[in-house]
């Protein structure tokens, strides 16, 4: 292998580094983002969870934490799931103000449905 083709090979690892790092660091300022002021919807069976996880970036390890909201329908289950993601805005100094995806019209309806969300 020449030097040319192991530089490039170097560039593409450091530049999906690069990428995964940013991904990481959008989802963790998301669930920081997370309002615990809102009142939970008793009826939908709404749930905060938080999963832990560890962000491997170029400064080391971090413990973050992913909040997700799950609303369920009445009953034992199990449930057919429907993932909705609120997104990320392109500016990250915006993504910290965030919150939790709470479009609980349209969650209701799933949720009437049948559906987990």
């Amino acid at each position: 292998m020449g030097p040319i083709t192991c530089r490039n090979q170097i560039r593409v690892r450091l530049i999906k580094l690069m990428i995964s790092g940013a991904l990481i660091t959008s989802v963790s300022s998301l669930a920081r983002a997370a309002d615990e002021s809102q009142p939970i919807a008793t009826d939908l069976h709404e749930t905060v969870v938080k999963v832990p996880m560890t962000e491997h970036g170029l400064f080391g390890d971090h413990e973050r934490d992913i909040v997700a909201t799950t609303y369920m329908p009445d009953g034992p289950g199990p449930f057919p799931l429907i993932v909705l993601s609120h997104g990320s805005p392109p500016d990250p100094q915006d993504r910290p103000k965030v919150g939790r995806y709470r479009e609980l019209p349209q969650i209701r309806t799933f949720v009437e449905l049948g559906f987990a969300a």
